[in-house]
């Protein structure tokens, strides 16, 4: 559920009680999901000055650690 590393032993048995030698493996887990963005009318236009525009951003991995940077930028 979270990334990072995570160790693993496995072992088993047969019906005659024979145990197999444990064998441990680490496995990564990494965020591999993007974070999303939609804006509010959902369309390219014109906007009058100082009209507000909204703006939702949503972390499909909110909770695990994980943290957002917004950034504005204007073109002419």
């Amino acid at each position: 559920d979270k990334p990072g590393a995570y160790t693993l032993t496995y072992s088993v048995e047969d019906s005659e009680g024979n145990e197999a030698l444990p064998l441990t493996r680490t496995i990564n887990v990494i965020d591999n999901v993007k974070p999303i963005i939609t804006f509010k009318p959902n369309r390219n236009t014109t906007y009058a000055k100082n009209r507000s525009v909204e703006v939702n951003v949503r972390d499909p991995n909110s909770g695990s650690g994980s943290s957002l940077k917004c950034y504005r930028a204007a073109t002419q």
